[in-house]
């Protein structure tokens, strides 16, 4: 069986993964509730919503694994579009930040894990896990949601240095 394609899937991962790492280390305390306007993301929730989108839709969804986190991440981290909450520059609505930093840091060697388990034959299919009730179209490719995915972490990274250096 070949894993050509999902090594390098793996090394995109851990370029990805490490970039927002990095990033998060770089967001000062007191830029990390900074916001562009109010009811918008800042640094922590940002790095909050990355940690729980891996772990629904690239540990659950597309790689078939269980979720790690707790429960109430979804309310607090998903976007309003889901059922998550309003965002908010009250930090007693979130974990800490060094709270956040470790779930990342676990939700993502979920994932290196999960992704062990994959190979190419699976890039062409769907999804491992179980796609949620009005997702399907957005959730039928396993290498797009892959590649998806990439880019959403890149971009949401991209947003959490903008505010962490405004």
């Amino acid at each position: 069986m070949s894993r050509a394609k999902i090594e390098v899937y793996e090394k995109l991962y851990a370029t990805a993964f490490a970039a927002t790492a990095k990033a998060a280390g770089d967001v000062a305390p007191e830029n990390r509730l900074r916001q562009s306007k109010d009811g918008k993301a800042h640094p922590l929730w940002l790095l909050g919503h990355l940690t729980f989108a891996t772990d629904t839709i690239v540990n659950s969804v597309v790689l078939g694994g269980e979720m790690t986190l707790p429960g109430q991440y979804r309310k607090m981290f998903a976007p309003g579009m889901i059922g998550g909450a309003d965002v908010t520059a009250d930090a007693s609505q979130y974990p800490s930040w060094d709270n956040i930093v470790e779930k990342y840091k676990a939700v993502t060697a979920n994932t290196f894990a999960l992704l062990k388990k994959a190979q190419d034959s699976d890039l062409p299919g769907g999804m491992k896990g179980q796609t949620p009730p009005g997702f399907e179209e957005f959730f039928k490719s396993f290498e797009g949601t892959l590649g998806y995915m990439l880019g959403h972490d890149s971009y949401h990274r991209g947003q959490m240095n903008l505010l962490a250096n405004a």
